[in-house]
């Protein structure tokens, strides 16, 4: 057994440098939880505003973090407990990018430990499930649902319980092999945020993508990267279907915020967020995500 330390980052809005909360979760040679470490994170000043789609998600509010740290004041605690071992994370295109850009961010060495996404493997090894997020991989593999989902720490040992699942029955080198691409893709540079697609742009960048497929998906606010008319075309496309209006069908809640100033209690977005919100308390499984987070999902 491959020794590591999972980690999980969660962002206060789309710019992986808002990072509000990291957990690691250390695992030994024998696959068992070693030690772990959590702290929130006072966002730097450039990536501050809290976006209510992350709100939503976490929980996390700018006065839970208004006398934390920031990672510049952690940073060599987390490289101690981290060390030398490799790191996992579910969904490392995400947790792998916001600490490349924190490190960028606080100007410091880049961080060079191997690194494993079960997220990746997962759809590599349980090619039947439905979906590959963590819970869903979490319950498959232990029969149990997560606690503290969403939690940094939670969501950390989670994972990691997960990589040593994995590494019980394939060899650290048949996990290594596993995430090797199949193919390369050939895709267009990602724009930047302020760019906007065009249609044709979206189906040639995302239209062989399946994650969404099955998923009823409403977009609420201003979009900054394509027209909703054109994203509600590429759910065509990749086997989703758009939903104009909040319902009990509803999987997927867009929300774009272009403007931090621009959004305030009561705004179009707020309302179905809190309907959002009422359908997720009576036990719907509805995901909200900012527009950069939409478009990071497309991605993977």
């Amino acid at each position: 057994m491959q020794p590591f330390v999972a980690l999980d980052f969660e962002t206060a809005n789309g710019k992986r440098a808002s990072a509000c909360s990291v957990g690691l979760a250390k695992f030994d040679d024998n696959g068992q939880l070693a030690g772990t470490f959590h702290s929130l994170i006072k966002p730097h000043p450039e990536h501050s505003f809290f976006h209510p789609a992350n709100i939503w998600v976490h929980g996390i509010r700018p006065d839970d973090v208004a006398d934390a740290p920031e990672w510049g004041d952690i940073y060599s605690e987390v490289a101690e407990f981290i060390g030398d071992l490799p790191l996992s994370a579910h969904n490392f295109g995400f947790d792998g990018s916001v600490l490349n850009q924190l490190t960028e961010l606080y100007q410091h060495e880049p961080v060079a430990n191997p690194r494993y996404c079960t997220l990746r493997l997962a759809r590599r090894l349980y090619p039947e499930l439905p979906k590959k997020s963590l819970d869903v991989v979490f319950e498959h593999l232990f029969g149990s649902e997560m606690t503290d989902h969403h939690n940094a720490e939670g969501d950390a040992v989670a994972a990691g319980r997960v990589f040593a699942k994995m590494q019980e029955s394939f060899l650290i080198e048949e996990l290594e092999s596993a995430l090797l691409p199949l193919k390369p893709k050939s895709r267009l540079s990602s724009p930047k945020v302020a760019d906007t697609f065009t249609v044709e742009e979206l189906v040639q960048q995302f239209g062989t993508s399946t994650v969404l497929q099955g998923e009823s998906v409403c977009f609420t606010g201003t979009l900054e990267r394509g027209r909703r008319a054109d994203l509600e075309e590429l759910l065509a496309v990749v086997g989703a279907s758009p939903s104009k209006g909040v319902t009990a069908k509803t999987s997927i809640l867009v929300v774009g915020v272009p403007n931090p100033a621009a959004w305030k209690e009561g705004a179009a977005a707020s309302r179905k967020l809190e309907k959002a919100t009422a359908l997720r308390e009576k036990g719907k499984p509805i995901r909200v995500l900012s527009e950069e987070d939409f478009f990071a999902l497309l991605e993977e």
